[in-house]
């Protein structure tokens, strides 16, 4: 998600633009996107009053993911007694763009 943030003005309406294409056009405050493929995507926002407008561009890099893998949970070396708690450790493979959480 992207979020504007203005030093001064009233009444701004936002335009944001995906690669220029009229058919990626939003008006809203605060854009929602899912890039669904690895590439360098071309966003500007327009702000715009019935005073004046500004655009700013910013080149968007969207690198591949990778997929969570070897997932491994640490083995419980003696019988557990019923309604007592067992402590685990687990380890994951992730994207280093990206933050696990074991809940």
């Amino acid at each position: 998600s992207y979020i504007p943030v203005m030093d001064a003005g009233s009444d701004v309406t936002f335009r944001w633009r995906l690669d220029d294409k009229s058919s990626f056009t939003f008006y809203n405050d605060v854009f929602h996107v899912l890039y669904q493929s690895p590439a360098v995507y071309k966003l500007s926002l327009t702000a715009s009053n019935n005073v004046s407008n500004i655009t700013v561009c910013y080149n968007i890099t969207v690198e591949e993911m990778n997929r969570m893998k070897d997932l491994k949970v640490s083995e419980i070396l003696t019988p557990v007694p019923q309604n007592s708690s067992v402590e685990l450790s687990a380890t994951v493979t992730v994207d280093s763009a990206v933050d696990a959480k074991f809940l």
